[in-house]
């Protein structure tokens, strides 16, 4: 469900009824389809790890921009190790596929069982019926591994491999993944009463006991905690299609703070829950903090096809896999 200080996106659906090809992973170990499944505390969600040849690259979406020097170096130790050992995130919309990942797993043979620094358990399956192609519907959108696909694409336009490249990819179901919440530390040095002044002209501050989890914005300013409702006839004037972090970009980072990007920037540090809950990294020392809600992935698809960017390291997903626990061969012989 779409938070409240935003009207519902309509789910739109995919523009392109063309075939992915994915295609098994070429490991020298054993090339196969495989079957990723995360288990967390409280829900598990499963993927397929395949692989899909350069033909195919014009039907995925990115939703995030990304740092050339990251691609650079990226492509240079692609080009050495002739391998990726780990995943691209890719989203797909087809409801066809989720029942056939539930079609596969009843033929997948137990391969490996990894636990990673949270407790979380990472299970890969063999599909032990080897097809040789699954078939999906669609277009795909990037959830994670921006700067890893532009590093593949550069070399696909490198004459010497481009008929021979193949990324690594985790395909799952859109509504089989979660995004983490994020917030924003934003260390300008401002004084508390013209920050909340600021604040009250573009938005309705109510002041709350402290951290909670809610459809709108929530803001810790020097240990004191509100919640943020825009101002309507300030959303009146922005797409209806614009994410949460956009309109906050460019209401408050923009207005407010007069920062443009907020990637790296010297004054802000992001924080997700991904790996610890976000009111655990709060110290209430912080000058200001803003906290997001949770942004669904339908959003992020919806978003991918708009053409428009997020700054880098905008969105972060919950699911994130463990270095070689699979590898793929990208360049084929």
């Amino acid at each position: 469900m779409r938070h409240a200080m935003l009207e519902e996106m309509e789910v739109c659906n995919p523009t392109s009824q063309v075939d992915f090809k994915l295609q098994p992973v070429s490991n020298l170990e054993d090339p196969n389809f495989f079957l990723y499944e995360q288990k967390f505390e409280e829900e598990s969600n499963i993927g397929l790890l395949c692989s899909i040849s350069a033909g195919n690259f014009g039907l995925i979406y990115e939703h995030e921009e990304t740092f050339s020097y990251r691609i650079g170096a990226l492509y240079q130790d692609l080009k050495l190790q002739k391998a990726q050992i780990n995943p691209i995130l890719l989203l797909t919309e087809d409801i066809a596929f989720k029942r056939k990942i539930g079609e596969l797993k009843s033929v997948a043979a137990p391969k490996k069982n990894v636990c990673d620094q949270k407790g979380n358990i990472h299970s890969v399956w063999a599909i032990e019926n080897r097809e040789k192609v699954i078939a999906l519907q669609g277009p795909m959108t990037i959830a994670d591994g921006h700067h890893r696909y532009a590093a593949i694409q550069k070399l696909v336009e490198d004459t010497q491999f481009q008929n021979s490249v193949s990324l690594f990819a985790a395909v799952f179901y859109r509504d089989d993944v979660k995004l983490s919440r994020n917030a924003f530390i934003v260390n300008v040095v401002l004084d508390e009463h013209i920050l909340l002044a600021r604040l009250n002209t573009i938005a309705k501050l109510n002041e709350i006991d402290g951290f909670c989890h809610s459809s709108n914005i929530l803001v810790c300013i020097y240990g004191i905690w509100y919640e943020m409702v825009f101002k309507k006839e300030l959303l009146a004037k922005m797409p209806k299609d614009y994410l949460a972090i956009e309109i906050f970009s460019e209401i408050v980072l923009n207005n407010i703070f007069q920062i443009c990007c907020h990637s790296y920037h010297p004054k802000i540090q992001m924080i997700s829950d991904r790996v610890h809950p976000i009111e655990s990294q709060i110290t209430h020392k912080e000058r200001c903090v803003f906290i997001f809600p949770q942004e669904d992935p339908a959003n992020i698809c919806n978003f991918s096809r708009t053409g428009r960017l997020l700054a880098p390291n905008s969105t972060f997903f919950r699911q994130k896999f463990i270095n070689n626990i699979i590898s793929h061969q990208i360049f084929s012989e």
